[in-house]
């Protein structure tokens, strides 16, 4: 029989082994095994020997605690949805190189109205991890979009134009949705040369902030042509001693300053008078809500007047 008197006069394999043994008759394996024996221990009251008892002990590897967060995200209506992240708390709580799996999911989409969305979450994780997940919120804000009309440039005297509008930026209006928008100017095709505004208003849905930028409806004047005038000669191109201008008409209703010049040989104060052949110059410039310029040359001939001379009859007597 071996004493123990130090920890140091058993291997650690002999050490397990008591350990062992004891753990089999605690629960029971040698419990007939000393059935009708008698036992007997001496202790000689000399002994210097101690009797020791040892009780192991359990120790307890707790599951480690952490907390997977979801981040809250912000997104705007129409817009795709962000990328659904997370972080870890604390941030050391993964240890050994464990890895963790969290699926991130939301019902928001980009045709989800505005409003506060919930991000769940599906984590894997070993046993080992005591594990809480904290949902995030996916909020979906306004849209911001601008409703502009468009600039719109027609002739004095052409029909009304339609007034058309424009979405800034291009892609401000997402998911085909109805834009409701009245628009009107005081501009008509009679309206005289100018700018007038072009006002209205714009609605989407809530989920849109709009603004509404009027436009300018701008009437340029009408550039006259060759056809808007009519050029007139003198009933009579045989002199008689008064001048014989042109005459120039003006045609469909235009508005026009007119000069004519003339250059020749019988000019009397910048007027054919006499006989002879003449060049007519004609300058017709647009006003008011008429523009450009027409010019022509025509020719005026004056022929001379005839004249008969009949000489008097006389009589006479002879001597």
């Amino acid at each position: 029989m071996r004493n123990w008197i130090r920890l140091t006069d058993y291997s650690k394999d002999e050490i397990k082994e008591i350990f062992k043994i004891s753990s089999d008759i605690l629960n029971g394996k040698y419990k007939n095994i000393l059935k009708e024996k008698t036992v007997v221990m001496f202790f000689p009251n000399t002994s210097i020997r101690t009797r020791v008892t040892f009780e192991k002990g359990v120790y307890t590897v707790k599951a480690r605690d952490i907390e997977i967060i979801a981040d809250n995200k912000t997104g705007i209506y129409g817009d795709a949805i962000s990328e659904l992240t997370y972080k870890v708390s604390p941030e050391n709580a993964l240890v050994n190189g464990d890895i963790v799996k969290v699926d991130l999911s939301t019902d928001a989409t980009p045709k989800s109205n505005v409003g506060k969305y919930d991000i769940l979450g599906n984590v894997t994780l070993s046993e080992n991890y005591n594990v809480t997940f904290t949902k995030g919120v996916y909020e979906i804000t306004k849209r911001s979009v601008t409703i502009k009309a468009d600039d719109i440039t027609a002739v004095y005297g052409e029909p009304k134009k339609e007034l058309t509008y424009k979405a800034i930026p291009a892609n401000g209006v997402a998911n085909n949705d109805m834009v409701f928008i009245t628009l009107d100017t005081e501009a008509t095709s009679k309206s005289n040369v100018g700018t007038y505004p072009i006002t209205g208003s714009a609605s989407i849905s809530n989920n849109y902030e709009v603004t509404f930028e009027g436009g300018t409806y701008t009437i340029i004047p009408k550039t006259i042509t060759p056809a808007d005038i009519k050029i007139k000669e003198p009933e009579s191109l045989v002199y008689d001693a008064t001048s014989k201008e042109l005459v120039v008409e003006l045609q469909n209703g235009i508005t026009a300053d007119v000069e004519v010049t003339y250059t020749g040989t019988g000019i009397v104060d910048g007027k054919p008078v006499n006989a002879g052949t003449y060049t007519a110059n004609i300058t017709v410039k647009g006003t008011g809500n008429y523009d450009g310029v027409v010019t022509d040359t025509k020719t005026v001939i004056i022929t001379p007047r005839k004249v008969t001379v009949t000489a008097d009859n006389k009589t006479s007597v002879y001597g």
